[in-house]
């Protein structure tokens, strides 16, 4: 059950000035329903653009390649830009390929054009004392393990307490 979904920014290479369409998608869309959704959505034909990862609003990875692919495989996050580029009037393309102008992993590091993460994630430890104490070690009186678990995340978001 997937509670929230990925909240994505697209934008159009020819609207770059523009506000940018926000969409709401589930980490299991591929990236070729991604696309179709966003150019139905934007009124652009699917056959004449391309998509990007636009991570921090620069070309960080074309996904054209990948369309069978899912945004969580992708690694495509919540708030995410992705960029629908459209081609120029002489029917080249704005973007370079092969991104040689961003800072991107070296082509060991790289599978079929996209960059290669870790595949498991591990805690960021961090030095020093907690800025805020949270409440922990409730008491379960019978059934109530489940109230006591959202008690206490409600009681670490920092906008409630």
């Amino acid at each position: 059950v997937e509670l929230f979904g990925l909240t994505l920014k697209a934008l159009r290479s020819s609207e770059m000035t523009m506000p940018p369409y926000e969409v709401v998608e589930s980490k299991s869309t591929t990236i070729g329903e991604l696309k179709a959704n966003l150019c139905s959505e934007m009124n652009v034909d699917a056959s004449k653009v391309r998509i990007w990862d636009y991570f921090e609003r620069k070309p960080f990875a074309l996904l054209e390649g990948h369309l069978d692919d899912t945004l969580e495989s992708k690694r495509i996050m919540d708030l995410n830009f992705i960029l629908l580029e459209e081609p120029l009037a002489d029917g080249s393309w704005p973007l370079n390929d092969s991104n040689d102008d961003q800072s991107q992993p070296e082509p060991a590091a790289m599978s079929s054009g996209y960059p290669s993460y870790p595949t498991t994630s591990s805690d960021i430890t961090s030095v020093g004392e907690p800025i805020q104490r949270g409440v922990v070690g409730l008491q379960n009186l019978g059934n109530t393990c489940f109230m006591n678990s959202s008690l206490q995340c409600l009681s670490n978001v920092p906008q409630l307490r």
